[in-house]
């Protein structure tokens, strides 16, 4: 006979059937709180795998437009602005040279805002040249190229105990670098919208088990009820869609905007070897 049984044999006294029935009650009520965290972490892991994929296609189709700008609409905005210049009339040479520049500098900037080709280099190149002249960059040391990543040559890569693991390059894969580089892209954007701003500092550390992003200005506070524009709106979704978080506060002097973005930190010496491990393993060749 089980214990909680016991407070509903007919021998029992009331206290013990309440002192049972309350033990029962802890009991149902801790298997069905273990239950439904159970259903919450199936639900948040399916949820974060959609918004995976979505963004995994949102990348693509922002590449694919990116490369429909350049390849196909820029040429034939300038054979247009050619057919115009033929026509031979000091008019239609200005609207010729005026159409030329803008297409170059919007078809440019739209396609770049897309797809910056920036990214494929490194976050760090990214991002100073994102913030060149608008604000000063405050990199991990990780993330950056004078940090350590050992020798392409994973033979001596492996033997290397030069570096202590806490000191190599960080990897961080290709959609979190967009999203890191968007969020920081619309917050100084914001930011610069404020005509009493003077500094603009961007902060990108590894901190745990997360990248903190910060973005901090010495302008004007925000009032204490405020409606989020389309900026801000688009940041806290990309947030939400890595699972992290979004916040703004007011400082001292000035604002700070924050996202923190969930990261499991690997080294690019570890990158190195999983990339070859994939690669072996396609060509049927035998992992050591």
């Amino acid at each position: 006979m089980i214990p909680i049984a016991s407070g509903f044999t007919p021998g029992a006294t009331f206290s013990e059937r309440v002192f049972w029935g309350v033990i029962e009650g802890v009991v149902l009520a801790a298997i069905t709180g273990l239950g439904l965290k159970a259903m919450q972490r199936r639900r948040n892991t399916r949820t974060q795998e959609l918004a995976m994929r979505a963004l995994d296609a949102e990348s693509v189709a922002r590449q694919k437009v990116a490369e429909y700008l350049h390849g196909t609409v820029q040429p034939r905005l300038h054979l247009i602005s050619r057919e115009i210049a033929n026509l031979n009339t000091s008019e239609a040479l200005v609207v010729s040279t005026r159409l030329d520049e803008v297409t170059d500098e919007l078809i440019r900037e739209v396609s770049h805002a897309l797809h910056p080709p920036e990214l494929f280099v490194s976050l760090e190149f990214a991002l100073e040249a994102l913030l060149a002249n608008r604000a000063e960059l405050i990199l991990d040391k990780r993330l950056t190229a004078n940090s350590p990543v050992g020798l392409v040559d994973l033979n001596v890569a492996s033997e290397d105990k030069k570096y202590a693991q806490s000191e190599l390059r960080l990897e961080v894969s290709s959609l979190l670098r967009w999203a890191i580089y968007s969020v920081v892209r619309e917050l100084v954007a914001n930011a610069e919208k404020k005509t009493d701003v003077k500094k603009i500092i961007v902060s990108v550390l590894v901190i745990d088990n997360s990248i903190d992003v910060k973005v901090s200005d010495d302008g004007h506070s925000l009032p204490s009820k405020m409606t989020r524009g389309l900026g801000h709106l688009t940041v806290e979704k990309v947030t939400a869609d890595f699972g992290g978080s979004f916040r703004i506060k007011n400082l001292p002097i000035g604002v700070e905007a924050r996202c923190v973005f969930p990261y499991e930190p690997k080294t690019s010496l570890e990158a190195i070897k999983r990339r070859r491990s994939e690669i072996d393993k396609k060509h049927g060749a035998s992992v050591v």
